[in-house]
């Protein structure tokens, strides 16, 4: 099967990095902001209606954040999802 890639327009206007000090003394670094957003033209040109957004995040959380699966590249590979060997960001609360 064959992807085509296309770029998503990324901005960091509205994310809000935060690091916590953990017991042991090392950090984990946080990053809040917007994920995804519905009845609004996204970077990509789409428009999703709410209920169906909805039910995307509530499946992708099912499925994926509550089992720690939900992982992200620094870059957007050619494939849909991210490969668990390439990953930099794991998605812990939606």
């Amino acid at each position: 099967m064959t992807y085509t890639a296309k770029l998503l327009m990324e901005n960091s206007y509205e994310v809000e990095a935060l690091t916590e000090k953990k017991e042991d003394g090392s950090k984990e670094l946080f990053i809040h902001g917007i994920f995804a957003q519905a009845e609004v033209k996204n970077g990509n040109g789409r428009y999703y209606q709410r209920d169906i957004m909805e039910q995307a995040v509530a499946k992708y959380n099912e499925s994926f954040v509550s089992k720690r699966r939900a992982l992200g590249e620094l870059n957007h590979p050619d494939r849909p999802f991210a490969d668990p060997a390439e990953a930099a960001i794991l998605i812990s609360e939606l």
